[in-house]
């Protein structure tokens, strides 16, 4: 449960600094619960540093954890259950949390890849970018 907490807040903090203040409670929410949701499966558990860290703008390159974001991405309605981005309501997300140019940078993260994995895991890391919110010692 402390681990859940800590993990909340985090996601609080980080959640404050990637998207713009309209950021509802209800967004916050629904990212804890898709969470707690991926993390009740073996097949998409990952480590909770290892998403403590991605939520910093840190990307460890852990298969359990890139399917545990491609399961987020699916519960969170950014791809849709074949694997395939939810083009749509992405736009429409980026539209409400991001402005100018980092807008134009949010939209670009829009590419389809090899697979669900892959493009659920470069999606993400392209939405950090775009925010202006990457580790500093990150290589994406």
């Amino acid at each position: 449960m402390f681990k859940f907490v800590v993990f909340a807040v985090a996601l609080g903090v980080v959640s404050c600094k990637v998207l713009k203040p309209e950021a509802t409670e209800r967004d916050r929410i629904a990212f804890q619960v898709a969470h707690k949701k991926c993390q009740m499966t073996q097949e998409t558990k990952a480590e909770e540093e290892l998403v403590r860290k991605l939520l910093q703008g840190e990307f460890v390159e852990d298969e359990s954890l890139k399917k545990h974001m491609l399961c987020m991405s699916i519960l969170l309605k950014v791809m849709h259950d074949n694997g395939t981005i939810n083009v749509e309501y992405l736009k429409e997300t980026f539209n409400e949390y991001y402005d100018g140019e980092q807008l134009q940078r949010a939209l670009d993260c829009i590419k389809e890849y090899a697979t669900p994995v892959e493009t659920s895991w470069e999606v993400i890391k392209c939405k950090h970018r775009a925010a202006g919110f990457v580790h500093r010692s990150d290589s994406i």
